[in-house]
């Protein structure tokens, strides 16, 4: 599965002209080997029997199982731990797979989020935004937490990781969904959490599960096993160099806007258009107003979680979504529909993928070929536009360095 994209990805960047493009490669030369990350993660203490680790889904490249075999080598684990899949709102993964994603074994307990069955849930409390914090009741049960992340520029969030892990992570829809309502505001931006009220009331949430200074954590800057810096240790101060060290890594600085932008998406993100459209986000701000956006991404699962595709379906036209979706009648969903539709009235989005090609129309693209793709490339060069190729999408976040 990941591979037919990599094999698409290689394909392009072997046929497209690279000289003439803005091309900005994620450097993955310091990546640290086992023995480093032991030095890192000596840190922690030795985990106490029933510890909580939280571990990401299969819709991130964390790579949990070695950083869990390394504790175990360690003899930081040693005692049965209770594991838990944090899903939020996705699709939950099987248990062969969880058990692959988590390192868990015969001896641990493993527990796997999910929204769509989980019925009683732990009232943790009510944020200053009025999130009230509806949590799983595994919460309870536990003296010691860990969580294992990776951090990321996130579109509205600012970052993945940190405090991601329990809020959205094993929460209950309808408190994702009161905090998401937050995406729609202008403040809610990628490589942004100061004044980024998502960002905010997801902290403040998760102060209201756990003492944060008390949840132990391990944040990676990460491409899939290609781990390039960990943080260990206390949550806060872990999370914010993690925020520092991604924003070098994943950050690409454009002293001017671009004409066209092609962003390749990587494996976990390519699964469905739900997911991908991270790549759109991290991009657009340096894409001018009329000119192009292509997305290539496999998306296997088609649309993925389908609350915002079914809002572009019933409202038609990308300005009528504009027009009808707001803060105050927020539903879930409603940001990446209000997202994609705000995106396809300010340029023109191509897509390059498995969907259908009316499930592409939907979404207010035009569905293309890869050989489409290169001719549609090369006749930009030749007319002078200014071409960026982002190969990391849905990771990489593209900015103007004047902002």
């Amino acid at each position: 599965m990941a591979s037919t994209n990599f094999s698409l990805k290689n394909f392009l960047i072997a046929n497209l002209p690279l000289n003439n493009l803005i091309y900005e490669k994620t450097d993955l030369s310091e990546e640290m080997n086992d023995e480093q990350l032991k030095e890192q993660l000596e840190v922690l203490p030795e985990l106490e029997k029933g510890c909580l680790i939280v571990a990401n889904d299969n819709y991130r490249s964390t790579p949990t199982s070695r950083i869990v075999r390394l504790l175990r080598e360690m003899g930081k684990l040693t005692k049965p731990a209770k594991f838990i899949i944090a899903t939020g709102t996705h699709k939950p993964p099987s248990e062969e797979l969880a058990i692959n994603l988590s390192g868990a074994t015969k001896e641990d307990q493993l527990f796997i989020h999910d929204v769509y069955s989980l019925k009683e849930y732990y009232t943790a409390g009510t944020t200053s935004r009025g999130t009230e914090v509806l949590i799983n009741p595994i919460i309870k049960k536990v003296t010691q937490i860990l969580t294992i992340n990776s951090v990321e520029p996130h579109y509205f969030a600012g970052f993945t990781g940190g405090a991601k892990s329990l809020v959205p992570g094993i929460a209950a829809k309808t408190t994702i969904e009161t905090n998401h309502r937050w995406a729609i505001t202008p403040e809610s931006k990628v490589m942004e959490t100061k004044g980024n009220p998502v960002f905010e009331d997801l902290w403040e949430a998760t102060s209201l599960v756990f003492p944060i200074e008390e949840i132990l954590t391990v944040q990676l800057v990460n491409n899939g096993e290609k781990i390039v810096n960990a943080f260990v240790g206390n949550f806060t101060s872990a999370f914010k160099k993690a925020i520092q060290s991604s924003r070098r890594l994943f950050g690409v600085a454009l002293s001017k806007k671009v004409d066209r932008l092609i962003t390749i998406v990587d494996p976990p993100l390519d699964k469905n258009l739900y997911q991908s459209q991270k790549a759109l986000e991290n991009t657009k701000n340096v894409v001018k107003d009329g000119g192009t956006l292509v997305l290539v991404s496999k998306c296997e699962e088609g649309v993925g979680t389908k609350a915002f595709f079914d809002k572009l379906i019933n409202l038609g036209t990308a300005e009528e979504v504009v027009a009808k979706l707001s803060f105050d009648t927020y539903q879930f969903g409603d940001h990446k529909a209000f997202y994609w539709a705000e995106l396809a009235t300010r340029v023109e989005l191509l897509f390059l993928g498995d969907p259908s090609e009316q499930m592409v129309k939907t979404a207010f693209m035009t569905k293309i070929t890869q050989e489409e793709l290169i001719s549609h490339v090369n006749e930009w060069v030749k007319n002078g536009d200014t071409v960026a190729l982002d190969t990391a999408g849905g990771i990489s976040a593209f900015y103007l360095d004047e902002e």
